[in-house]
């Protein structure tokens, strides 16, 4: 495993009865933001779950940095800010 802030040695991700992410690999640079891109279904949000956290792997190892700061912007968090409010507020 690597000093990168967030890395993915081999991971397999199944939810019964479909298996999500096989034996995948990655690893995110000392970038300020990283985006996943690709069609519906194909494992983008898994990924995101396990880098944070939320989702442990089957197979496979996650590495999370300790200093590192992790944060989700969804496409769907825009539904939960108000608006009429500036970014700083």
């Amino acid at each position: 495993m690597s000093d990168h802030p967030l890395s993915a040695l081999n991971v397999t991700v199944r939810i019964p009865p479909s298996t999500i992410l096989d034996a995948v690999s990655c690893d995110l640079h000392d970038a300020r933001v990283t985006g996943f891109l690709g069609p519906n279904g194909a494992g983008k949000t898994t990924l995101i779950k396990l880098m944070m956290g939320e989702l442990e792997p089957c197979v496979g190892q996650v590495k999370r940095n300790q200093h590192a700061i992790v944060a989700h912007f969804s496409q769907h968090s825009v539904d939960q800010l108000d608006l009429k409010m500036n970014p700083l507020e």
